[in-house]
């Protein structure tokens, strides 16, 4: 449920980046549009930013944090005050964003940097904060810098991110356990959370990602999943907040794993998976560790309480026989988990053959 204009209420025209400030307003760009930094920043409650269909470039310009192509965030120390504001009751939709290079932002390709040297840790396409009933949706967006999240929404209430095509070309992180990457991001959500209909392309870590107890429900449905593992733990989806459903998604890497679940309360049910690895970075007691062989995982469970895992077919393929056994299924840590139904379920794993021995290489 959207909040529509009153018939014959006014339309404000953007013909350029900067602050939206009109409470209740409809704010339509004309054109494309481009920022060395941010581009737009919402300041009230009620704002709707249309796109028109033109595209929005950004970039990060000195490898720093506070960069974004759409900005809704109460305020924090230490950015100008004309780009503080938030607003709840927002919405960004029909058109695209483009991260694109700002000198030397994007083109660094070592991933030993350490968290905090300003490499753009905290840089995303549309960031909303402690933001209310806001919408994201019939968005192209594209990344391609280090740590880039596309659409990360960071506390607030009933959250909706729908009909979304993302292209991921994000290549290095600074950590894959923080800042890591994600595509869709969603931060101890409360109420009511959608993450629906959206397609992800792309992307060297998850797919979307969710964490925190304060939902009565998040709903993960009907998105096409097809991302590009390059770290550890590249998941399509990490259910790690409660009360999750999670169905009718269709998950085919181009190499990577499946679902996470460590989050109570949760239902997956009707995904279809097929996946497989690749040798990927680790970082291991701050050591990154190129070339690691991992086991393909479909459904990992790990911790979780009351959940329920039910009409999924899940393929799960080891390419060669340098890889761990694949596990469609995964049960890990059984004694931090309980009340777990799982039934009517398809889990088929495929193994590689050598052929100098007839192996398997199962293990």
């Amino acid at each position: 449920v959207y909040k529509r204009q009153a018939c014959g209420s006014a339309v404000t025209a953007l013909t350029a980046c900067g602050l939206l400030d009109q409470a209740g307003a409809t704010y339509r760009l004309q054109r494309d549009v481009q920022a060395d930094g941010n581009c737009f920043v919402v300041k009230g409650d009620d704002i709707t930013l249309d796109l028109g269909g033109f595209t929005v470039r950004w970039s990060s310009p000195d490898k720093s944090d506070w960069y974004y192509a759409v900005l809704n965030h109460p305020g924090w120390a230490g950015v100008p005050e004309a780009w503080r504001g938030g607003g709840d009751r927002f919405r960004v939709t029909h058109g695209a964003l483009v991260q694109v290079s700002s000198g030397d932002a994007c083109k660094d390709a070592d991933v030993n940097r350490p968290v905090g040297e300003g490499t753009g840790t905290a840089t995303n396409a549309v960031y909303l904060r402690g933001c209310d009933d806001c919408t994201v949706d019939h968005l192209t967006i594209t990344i391609g810098c280090h740590d880039t999240t596309a659409i990360r929404v960071r506390g607030g209430d009933n959250a909706r991110v729908h009909h979304n095509v993302i292209h991921n070309g994000v290549q290095t992180l600074t950590d894959r356990h923080f800042p890591g990457e994600t595509s869709i991001w969603l931060e101890d959500p409360g109420g009511e959370a959608q993450v629906r209909d959206n397609e992800i392309l792309g992307g060297p870590h998850l797919g979307i990602k969710s964490e925190g107890t304060r939902a009565t429900r998040i709903e993960i449905a009907r998105n096409r999943i097809a991302h590009e593992e390059r770290y550890v733990n590249g998941y399509a989806i990490g259910a790690g907040a409660d009360r999750m459903e999670i169905y009718a998604n269709v998950i085919e890497p181009t190499s990577g794993r499946g679902v996470h679940i460590t989050g109570d309360h949760i239902v997956f049910r009707d995904n279809r998976l097929r996946i497989k690895e690749r040798a990927v970075i680790d970082h291991l007691g701050g050591e990154t560790i190129p070339g690691t062989w991992l086991p393909a995982h479909g459904v990992k469970i790990e911790g979780g309480h009351d959940l329920k895992i039910h009409g999924n077919h899940v393929v799960a393929e080891q390419p060669s026989d340098q890889y761990g056994p694949p596990s469609p299924l995964n049960l890990d840590s059984p004694e931090s988990a309980g009340d777990i139904e799982i039934y009517d379920n398809t889990f088929v794993a495929t193994t590689a053959l050598d052929p100098a021995t007839g192996d398997t290489g199962y293990g």
